[in-house]
């Protein structure tokens, strides 16, 4: 049993011992934790462009949305309004649909149940596109995405908010959503 003891006092007499220098000097290190990598296209080989509403604040781009925007109506209330672009399916329309959901406290549904609610429409520039709307009047949320799947790459444009700002701006989010196309850069 001493020994015990003897080798427990003197291992915390060597980390003493060893972890101090002779200023009495704390040491801390910092270590950059790597990026994460992003899984949005990086070389587009066209351009997308649009016209966005007067009233619309543009926001910086991140490496998860290619445009970002704000629209504030007079009570204060904001609507976010992103463009992202991503390589495949991203996980699938029930996937998501359902984060979506999620996002303003409604419960997932199956893909049968998504796919009754779904808005099919055929843009000129996007080809044919599914809008999703989604509200919960129970918090004041809802979302509109719409997207658009083609050359094994997924678009979204989504705007959310309360169920009021998204009603109030509706026509702008369709004028907006209408004005998108590709510019070939070639």
């Amino acid at each position: 049993m001493n020994q015990i003891c003897i080798n427990v006092v003197y291992v915390l007499c060597s980390i003493l011992l060893f972890s101090c220098d002779t200023n009495n000097n704390v040491t801390s290190y910092r270590i950059k934790s790597p990026q994460p990598t992003p899984t949005v296209i990086e070389n587009i080989p066209e351009q997308l462009n649009w016209t966005k509403p007067k009233n619309w604040i543009q926001k910086p781009a991140t490496n998860m949305r290619l445009a970002s925007f704000e629209i504030s109506d007079l009570n204060g209330d904001i609507a976010d309004v992103s463009i992202s672009i991503f390589p495949g399916n991203v996980g699938g329309i029930k996937a998501n649909v359902n984060r979506w959901r999620g996002q303003i406290d409604l419960l997932p549904q199956n893909e049968e149940d998504i796919m009754k609610n779904v808005i099919k429409e055929i843009h000129p520039f996007l080809g044919e596109c599914l809008i999703f709307k989604l509200e919960n009047n129970i918090n004041n949320k809802a979302i509109t995405v719409i997207i658009s799947e083609q050359n094994n790459q997924t678009l979204f444009i989504k705007i959310s908010g309360s169920t009021q700002i998204l009603s109030a701006v509706e026509a702008e989010f369709g004028y907006f959503y209408k004005s998108l196309h590709w510019d070939n850069n070639s």
